[in-house]
Parts: structure tokens; C-alpha cells; sequence
């Protein structure tokens, strides 16, 4: 008794674990389809809004290959230290969701995530790496995470305009420095400096890549010991 009083609810990572069970057991055909709506499970098992948002979400709105990712990076984190209900209940993980809203509606198109999933797998990438480094960690919340996403949107985006711009070889050479710079916040204040004071198409030459001459792949672009979107952003 003493053991069940103390003992933590289960969060939305476990539910979904236990609904998965449910569904392998069961032998009706249709036993799953009450997990589709979050106001059920909410009222089934007397948990919150965001909590059984966030399984709704994790169950059935959410792309598999970002769902797993969120799942493994859960896993060796724990849900609670790790990110709030809100976060996965507010659909930031879903297909289709933007932060490209208010201040930020001229990039609603590059700030929404795509059926490739790039973006939402860079957001988690980066919310564990954020997360493993900080030594006094705590959940990410709402505000923190939409933020975050909207920084991996605008770097995925310029990204590619670099890409169409350089030589193959070169890009395959200097990328992968490129996004660990990314990865590791070197690039953020740049990033939010254009997502607030530029606006789409974002050619490269119109916000200070190489103002002179065309963009080209060099030690001054791609020194990893120096700030790349320096070259972009000023």
C-alpha cells in the first residue's frame, strides 16, 4: 500500500508502451481506435489535457520515424527530466506544424515541418545534445522548444540555398561542419537575427554571403574556427 501511494503515474512514453500491448492482446479489430481521441483517454484514466494529448499524438499523428526518435531519445533521458507533456501535446512534432507564426509568418513555408522529416528529427537531435551538455538540466518546455524549431527551419533552408550554390564535392567535404557548428549553438544568435530581420526568398548575396563575386566554397566560408554565418547574417 505504502509502494502504490508513493508511486509516480505513468507518463505518455509509458501509456503508449502499455496501449501497444493492449493492441497486440486484444482481438477486435477496432480496439485501437479509442486512443485517436485525447478527450477519451483523458476521461479513461483521469489524466490531464497536454498528458493525453501527447499520446493521441504519439499514437497517431505523429510520422513513425519521428515518433521513434522521440521514443529513443526518452529512453535513455526519462520523460520527465527530459521534456514536458505540452511540448508533444501542442503537435511540434507532428506533420504540418509550423512556428512560422506572428513575428515569424514570412516563414511559415520554411518553419513547417515537411513529410521528409528533416526538421523534426534535427529538433530532436538538438534538444538531446542541448540537453546532455547543460550540467543543471531541466524539461524542455514549450517557448524553449518552438524557439528551437524555428532555428532548425531557418538553418535546414539556408542550407540548401547553400547546397544549390557550391560544387557537390564541396558541399559533401564541408557540410558535416557546417551542422555540427549547428548542433552545438555556435550559429543560433545569426540564425534568430535573420529570422527577425530578413524574409524569404533569402538569397544568399542579399544578406551578406560573399557581397562581391559568386558564393563560393573557401577557407573564409567554411573555417570551422570561425563563425560561417557571419558571412550570411552581417
Amino acid at each position: 500500500m505504502a509502494s502504490s501511494a508513493t508511486r509516480k503515474a505513468p507518463n505518455a512514453f509509458m501509456f503508449c508502451r502499455q496501449i501497444d500491448v493492449l493492441k497486440r492482446a486484444s482481438s477486435e479489430a477496432d480496439s485501437a481506435t479509442e486512443w485517436e481521441d485525447a478527450s477519451a483517454i483523458a476521461r479513461a484514466y483521469k489524466i490531464g489535457r497536454w498528458e493525453s494529448q501527447a499520446i493521441s499524438n504519439l499514437q497517431h499523428r505523429m510520422p513513425a520515424e519521428v515518433s521513434n526518435a522521440l521514443k529513443a531519445a526518452i529512453k535513455t533521458r526519462g520523460m520527465r527530466g527530459f521534456i514536458l507533456h505540452e511540448v508533444v501535446g501542442r503537435d511540434i512534432f507532428n506533420l504540418a506544424y509550423s512556428s512560422g507564426t506572428e513575428a515569424l509568418e514570412v516563414w511559415h513555408s520554411q518553419l513547417t515541418n515537411s513529410d521528409d522529416n528533416q526538421l523534426v528529427l534535427l529538433l530532436i537531435e538538438r534538444m538531446s545534445r542541448d540537453w546532455d551538455r547543460v550540467p543543471l538540466k531541466k524539461p524542455w518546455g514549450w517557448k524553449d522548444t518552438n524557439s528551437l524549431h524555428s532555428r532548425c527551419g531557418l538553418y535546414l533552408y539556408f542550407r540548401s540555398l547553400l547546397k544549390s550554390t557550391v560544387s557537390d564535392a564541396d558541399f559533401a567535404r564541408e557540410e558535416p561542419k557546417l551542422r555540427d557548428q549547428f548542433l552545438q549553438g555556435y550559429l543560433d544568435a545569426d540564425i534568430e537575427h535573420a529570422l527577425l530581420h530578413s524574409a524569404p526568398p533569402g538569397d544568399l548575396k542579399s544578406i551578406g554571403v560573399l557581397r562581391s563575386g559568386p558564393v563560393c566554397v573557401s577557407e573564409a566560408c567554411f573555417d570551422v574556427n570561425r563563425n560561417f554565418l557571419v558571412y550570411i547574417f552581417v
